[in-house]
């Protein structure tokens, strides 16, 4: 009897060796498994992100290709609305070959002389003669154009500045002006503080 229980107890060591084997495998096969699937849904999560953002660059590319198309328009159809008079014209069509060079240069000088002819007449009429002029552009966009102007002169014996900014917009309007009249004259100081109001 003693050995069919120590064959017993063998058999029970065995089949409880075996079981052990067994859960230890179904243990690290189910760890396997587990990781498996978690790499699986980081997978599937990571292609799902792609997906989006892939769709999310096409989204935005179309929108881009819409908004250059709509400005391709605005840009056509401000060339072939855009028309030039003056010298402006003269220069493109000289530039453009249409239009001597030669032919420019005499109409801008003729238009020079005409305006020096206009200065002097208009100093001769009002005494007034301006000794310097300057212009600064401060600001410049789609609703319009602000400028500094600072002018310098006489009037007779009386020398003056004028510095105004002109907005054009709309319609054109002075703001900011100030007069200073160069002079000891108490009269002329007068003068000058009640024009700068």
């Amino acid at each position: 009897m003693k050995g069919d229980m120590e064959r017993l107890q063998e058999a029970q060591n065995r089949v409880l060796q075996e079981v052990q084997n067994r859960t230890l495998q179904e243990v690290q096969s189910r760890a396997l498994l587990e990781a498996q699937s978690q790499a699986l849904q980081e997978a599937q999560n990571r292609t799902l992100q792609e997906v989006q953002s892939r769709a999310l660059l096409e989204a935005q590319s179309r929108a881009l290709q819409a908004e250059i198309a709509v400005l391709r328009g605005l840009h056509q159809q401000r060339e072939s609305t855009m028309e030039f008079k003056g010298r402006m014209r003269d220069a493109l069509l000289s530039l453009s070959g249409k239009l001597g060079a030669e032919e420019t240069v005499s109409t801008m000088r003729a238009e020079v002389e005409e305006m020096e002819e206009d200065v002097k007449r208009q100093t001769q009429m009002s005494g007034i003669s301006l000794t310097s002029c300057t212009v600064k552009t401060l600001h410049k966009d789609d609703r319009g154009v602000v400028q500094q102007y600072s002018l310098a002169g006489r009037c007779l014996d009386l020398h003056f500045q004028v510095d105004f900014q002109l907005s054009e917009a709309q319609s054109k309007t002075i703001t900011a002006m100030d007069i200073v009249l160069d002079t000891d004259d108490i009269s002329a100081q007068h003068i000058s503080s009640f024009v700068s109001r």
